[in-house]
């Protein structure tokens, strides 16, 4: 008894663990799923080997787990149309001209493509975050700009505004283009700006409608005065010996201020008719500015002394019309000249220089520079501080700079005014 006693219990224990390993192993497989699919995997599947509650359990774990990777991959693709759209938008952005600025709807700035910063020549991307009424204390060059967008939305009243306005960008006035408009709705709503720097553009207008008008006025003033002065001189011829000294005194007096103003007006419409001139296609040709520039001081030799040159080794050559450089030289020494009119000690200093693929050439005079609301309109016609003169010499000498390919700026130098002028050296 005790012998069967003892092989009954051995076989119960035997029995219950078998069983308990049985029904414990698809448990064992379910958390070690479970540990899997905490951990981000959700590729497991575990057999079901039974219809019971215990195959259900592991029947719902299995559904669970491929809806889980199904959702996974689905925000997964999600997230790569994001970053390909998001990276769309930002090539499209930086491929702009124009700048381009985001708001949110509290008016902080949300995104800023590279063509603002260039704009603007600000670092925009520390203004990101920061409100729009706040931009004139983080960067008080681009207070204006602020206030013109900000005026832009307040008169606006949630619709498209339009405005082009004048700001100072890097010490030079710019015309600016600027458009906005309200984003409404989801996702985000907020506010976008679109802005570009027209200057050129505008330039380009004024000087074609002051082309036209100096075409126009050197063709009608031109045909009668040389009937006018004919008549003057003529008249001085006939009546000289048949008056009495004071009235032929008068009579000279009269006819020789006819003359001089003739001769005044001619000059004026020289000088329109040489601003309003065409480029002549063709007519480019290989240039040594070092030799250009030697003959046309050669001309200026009592201003020797007080004239400093610096000239590189060798030649520096560009594609270009002599004549029409030769003008450009002419007016800059005559405007060097003039603006030292009443100096003791007039300085002319002149140095010309390669930099990279470009010609540089700076005249720099002593007399008292150009004033700060000059230098923003100096290259348009009737803008001078010379009492006398058409103002047209630097809007002639930018002409004839811009057909040449170049670029011309002003600024005053420690002692007085520069001009420096870059032409595109010559490839041979």
């Amino acid at each position: 008894l005790t012998l069967t006693l003892l092989l009954a219990l051995g076989s119960a224990l035997g029995l219950a663990v078998v069983l308990s390993e049985r029904f414990s192993a698809p448990l064992g497989l379910l958390a070690e799923g479970t540990r899997a699919v905490a951990e981000g995997d959700f590729t497991r599947r575990q057999p079901v080997v039974s219809t019971d509650e215990l195959g259900i359990l592991t029947e719902s774990f299995n559904v669970m787990t491929a809806q889980l990777a199904d959702a996974r991959a689905k925000n997964e693709e999600s997230r790569q149309a994001i970053e390909t759209t998001r990276a769309y938008l930002e090539s499209i952005l930086g491929s702009l001209s124009a700048g381009v600025l985001a708001f949110d709807d509290q008016y902080r700035l949300r995104t800023a493509n590279p063509s603002a910063a260039v704009i603007l020549q600000q670092p925009l991307a520390d203004l990101t975050g920061i409100p729009l009424s706040d931009w004139g204390r983080s960067l008080p060059a681009l207070a204006p700009f602020a206030e013109l967008v900000a005026e832009g939305f307040r008169t606006s009243r949630d619709g498209p505004w339009q405005k082009e306005a004048s700001l100072s960008v890097g010490n030079l006035a710019r015309t600016v283009l600027m458009r906005g408009t309200r984003i409404p709705g989801a996702p985000v709503p907020g506010y976008v700006v679109v802005f570009d720097d027209v200057s050129e553009l505008v330039q380009a207008q004024r000087d074609a409608a002051w082309a036209e008008v100096a075409r126009r006025l050197a063709h009608e003033i031109k045909n009668p005065l040389t009937p006018i002065q004919l008549s003057a001189e003529r008249l001085a011829v006939k009546l000289e010996g048949r008056l009495d000294p004071a009235d032929a005194e008068t009579v000279h007096r009269g006819t020789s201020t006819i003359v001089n103003q003739v001769q005044a007006m001619k000059q004026m419409v020289d000088d329109f008719a040489i601003y309003a001139r065409t480029p002549r296609p063709g007519q480019l040709q290989l240039v040594d500015l070092s030799g250009l520039l030697l003959d046309v001081l050669a001309l200026y030799d009592n201003l020797r002394p007080h004239t400093s040159l610096a000239l590189p080794d060798g030649a520096v050559v560009i594609q270009g019309e002599p004549t029409r450089l030769r003008q450009v030289f002419h007016n800059l020494m005559q405007n060097a000249i003039d603006a030292q009119a009443g100096a003791e000690s007039p300085r002319f200093a002149i140095s010309l220089a390669r930099d990279g693929g470009e010609a540089r050439l700076v005249f720099e005079d002593a007399g008292e520079g150009f004033p700060p609301d000059i230098v923003a309109r100096a290259f348009e016609p009737y803008v001078t501080t010379k009492a006398k003169g058409t103002g047209l010499g630097l809007a002639i000498v930018k002409k004839i700079v811009d057909e040449h390919g170049g670029r011309v700026t002003l600024d005053n130098g420690a002692r007085g005014a520069r001009v420096t002028l870059t032409f595109p050296l010559a490839t041979r």
